[in-house]
């Protein structure tokens, strides 16, 4: 009996402790969590702004307009030619129109 009092007592100690060691590292990692939580909340916050003024409606409000051809962006005339339909987007509407001529950009 005393054996087994004994063993009971070492192991209920151990549990104990244990249990007491799991709190301690509860304790601590919690406020590491919560500042894991926020420095992402901020993060996403961030990259929703970067995401937002890229948005091509923000640009249009901007006073930008958007100039497509065949449905894709016109970056560059390298692609365009006489005769070529675009649509330019303007924040209050939208504008067909018919290329005449192409005069590229000289280098001064």
């Amino acid at each position: 009996d005393a054996i087994l009092n004994k063993i009971s007592s070492l192991a209920h100690s151990k549990v104990e402790h244990g249990n007491m060691k799991m709190d301690r590292l509860t304790d601590r990692l919690t406020p590491f969590t919560h500042q894991i939580l926020t420095n992402e909340r901020h993060r996403l916050q961030m990259l929703e702004q970067r995401l937002a003024s890229v948005d091509p409606q923000r640009v249009l409000e901007r006073g930008y307009s958007l100039t497509l051809h065949k449905g894709k962006t016109v970056k560059n005339i390298l692609h365009l030619s006489a005769g070529d339909q675009l649509e330019t987007r303007f924040i209050d509407g939208i504008v067909r129109s018919t290329i005449e001529q192409i005069s590229p950009q000289t280098k001064q």
